[in-house]
C-alpha cells in the first residue's frame, strides 16, 4: 500500500486512516498485521505461516516505487465484469 493512486496521478487514498489488520481480524482472519518496514514484514510473514486459515499483512511502501508505471487500460466497468467472471469461476 503506497497510500496513493500512482497510475492515475498520485492522488491520496484513504488507506492511511484505515486499520486493515483490525478489519481482517474482525472478518475472521486468523492473523492481521500492519507493516511499514522490511523487518516488520519478515516478522509478520513468519508469524502468519504459523497460523491456519487466512492471514493479512498490510504493508506500507513508498509512492512511486515502480518506475514507468503504465496507466490503466481497462474501463472500471470492464474491470468489474472481469472480477465477477473470475469470482463465478469456470
Amino acid at each position: 500500500d503506497n497510500g496513493v493512486h500512482d497510475s492515475t496521478g498520485g492522488q491520496a487514498t484513504v488507506s492511511p486512516h484505515i486499520n486493515f489488520a483490525k478489519i481482517a481480524l474482525s472478518c475472521g482472519y486468523r492473523f492481521g498485521w500492519a507493516s511499514d518496514s522490511l523487518s516488520s514484514f519478515a516478522k509478520a510473514y513468519i508469524e502468519a505461516l504459523k497460523k491456519s486459515g487466512p492471514s493479512l499483512i498490510h504493508t506500507k511502501i513508498c509512492p512511486g516505487s515502480i518506475k514507468n508505471l503504465g496507466r490503466p487500460e481497462l474501463s472500471p466497468a470492464r474491470v468489474a465484469r472481469r472480477f465477477k467472471a473470475f469470482i463465478a469461476g469456470p
